[in-house]
């Protein structure tokens, strides 16, 4: 197919690839907070992603009475099989 196009044809070809693969090369700094977010990845460290915004304010996304599961009065039986 490549050697139907014209010099012209190849050139813009090219420059489409480049300019492709440019626009998807690496990503952003992390955003401080309050600034917009579309994924917790484009907060920095220690903040998320809720409602656009970057926080550490996780009132708005965890439901009223929710918290840490209370540790279990036994311990866990692991039921798998022992490969040894």
């Amino acid at each position: 197919m490549l050697f139907f196009l014209s010099v012209r044809g190849e050139r813009v070809l090219l420059f489409s690839i480049a300019s492709a693969l440019a626009a998807c090369a690496g990503t952003p700094a992390p955003k401080a907070e309050n600034h917009a977010c579309f994924r917790a990845l484009d907060c920095q460290a220690g903040l998320v992603c809720v409602e656009g915004r970057c926080t550490a304010d996780l009132t708005p996304i965890v439901p009223e009475g929710a918290g840490a599961a209370a540790p279990p009065d036994t311990p866990r039986v692991d039921a798998g099989v022992d490969y040894e």
